[in-house]
């Protein structure tokens, strides 16, 4: 809640389902110091999108429409966002890896709550032979890398339909690359990283 582009602190924003079914948190909700004010919406099936309206007290107005509906798994679409290719030196950290999770509209919406199933393996290549990048298209490997160790983790999309994964060599050092797969319903993607020897 603003007033004048200012957090309305100890505010009240009522709430209520204008269609579609399923059950809120509580119908009123206060504003913190920022202005924020949160209610849960629970739902047990969705056939249709479920539309509910917050409001300021004590006149019920300005509102806000939100609207929840569900995304089948084929429609999902991942994307990446930060840390698809990565070189790292000696000791170096690498960044998390960040993708997000639209639905396929031309314009499309974040997913919240989407499952993301990230999988990784560290490899090392015969002899410590170099690890070749081409630019954006990622890695070449001059022969099959000896895999040392695999990370998955599954990951739910927040409400802007972001999730992040680490990265790590697992505790290998030397000329190591990881090279991995995001994936939601039938939308994936790949990523790649490598570390570079002393």
């Amino acid at each position: 809640m603003l007033s004048n582009g200012n957090p309305v602190s100890g505010g009240t924003v009522n709430c209520q389902i204008i269609q579609g079914s399923g059950v809120l948190s509580g119908s009123t909700a206060p504003t913190d110091s920022n202005g924020y004010a949160s209610v849960n919406l629970q739902l047990t099936s969705v056939s249709s999108a479920v539309q509910v309206t917050a409001c300021a007290a004590p006149g019920n107005s300005p509102c806000q429409t939100f609207t929840a509906s569900v995304v089948a798994l084929g429609s999902l679409q991942i994307q990446p966002v930060a840390g698809v290719l990565q070189i790292a030196a000696p000791g170096q950290n690498f960044s998390p890896l960040r993708v997000r999770v639209t639905d396929s509209s031309s314009a499309p919406n974040p997913v919240l709550g989407a499952n993301i199933f990230f999988q990784d393996y560290v490899g090392r290549l015969p002899q410590n032979e170099p690890i070749v990048w081409l630019g954006d298209a990622g890695i070449s490997q001059p022969a099959m890398p000896v895999i040392l160790a695999e990370s998955q983790l599954t990951v739910q999309s927040d409400v802007n339909g972001f999730a992040n994964f680490p990265l790590s060599t697992a505790g290998v050092n030397g000329d190591v690359a990881i090279l991995g797969s995001a994936s939601a319903g039938n939308a994936s993607l790949h990523f790649a990283a490598q570390q570079l020897g002393p």
